[in-house]
């Protein structure tokens, strides 16, 4: 087991990680938003793509999707709510 990082921008993001990767937190870093997963480096080659979306406090997120709380970050004045997609409503 490994701890990885990850960055995200503050939209919708696509990261690729390895497969079972588990979120432990995103926190600000050096002003990136960062998301640290514990992951199987055996799996490095064994990937799947994950959306993570950063919305800021009162911007609107659409419905469609369901969504995993991650973490709220604070860069400065703004605050980012961390979401990861896990599927979509039908």
């Amino acid at each position: 087991m490994q701890i990885w990082k990850f960055v995200v921008l503050p939209e919708m993001n696509a990261v690729r990680m390895p497969i079972n990767a588990e979120i432990l937190s995103a926190q600000d870093q050096g002003g990136s938003i960062c998301i640290w997963a514990k992951v199987d480096p055996m799996d490095k080659d064994n990937t799947e793509e994950r959306i993570f979306e950063v919305i800021g406090t009162g911007e609107y997120a659409s419905d469609n999707y369901k969504r995993v709380y991650v973490a709220t970050v604070q860069q400065g004045p703004l605050v980012w709510h961390i979401f990861e997609r896990v599927s979509w409503y039908d």
